[in-house]
């Protein structure tokens, strides 16, 4: 989707249509294009490149590595599948990755739980605060982010076309089918010339409102 031009018929609706939706880190910030995928972001898979956007959309902001180096916080994810890591002897137990000037984020709350798969280290193996590859909802049409802009992008290696193509194989994986949530329960309790109400769902990320 060219993004300068119309693209007044994409909604979050009609995103639902593709496998995944990957965003370049050459969409700008101020784009029409902008909102519209943060609406979709539940509904539909997405692999971002663009770390421009999490301040747009109020959940993080930007930040550049200094080192390039990335602490690969769960070696297990198939987005590292056929990745050979960066290990030190100076730094035991430390599995590593190399991509260099890349952009990181600081989450913000919306972010705050989810899977942190790499994370943003110096040269002396302290981590910087800042993530580097992180994985929201990923079971079920999932977000990735990935540190892969344009400038990078631009001088790709075998390494980092093979992190981008895991990263595609994996959200498009979480593409499911949109349903009604469960219905809740209700359990009433006569107490103390009370009734006390609860409200349950059996969907453990449900949202209740009464």
């Amino acid at each position: 989707i060219d993004v300068a031009g119309d693209i007044s018929a994409i909604t979050a609706e009609s995103l639902q249509a593709y496998d995944a939706t990957v965003i370049s880190s050459s969409v700008p910030a101020d784009n029409a294009i902008v909102p519209v995928l943060k609406n979709a972001m539940p509904w539909t898979p997405i692999l971002n490149l663009n770390a421009d956007l999490y301040a747009i959309w109020g959940y993080g902001e930007k930040a550049v590595s200094a080192d390039g180096l990335i602490s690969v916080q769960k070696p297990s994810s198939s987005v590292f599948d056929g990745l050979t890591f960066i290990e030190d002897e100076s730094l035991p137990g430390i599995k590593g990755l190399f991509v260099p000037s890349y952009n990181g984020i600081k989450l913000g709350d919306y972010f705050a739980d989810d899977d942190i798969l790499g994370a943003d280290m110096s040269g002396e193996g302290i981590l910087t605060g800042i993530t580097a590859i992180h994985a929201h909802n990923i079971g079920h049409n999932g977000y990735l982010y990935l540190p892969l802009s344009a400038e990078v992008l631009a001088s790709i290696d075998e390494a980092t076309m093979k992190m981008l193509t895991n990263g595609l194989d994996l959200v498009c994986s979480s593409k499911a089918d949109i349903t009604s949530a469960r219905k809740p329960t209700f359990e009433l309790e006569y107490k103390d010339l009370n009734t006390n109400v609860t409200i349950k769902n059996s969907n453990p990320k449900a949202q209740i409102y009464y």
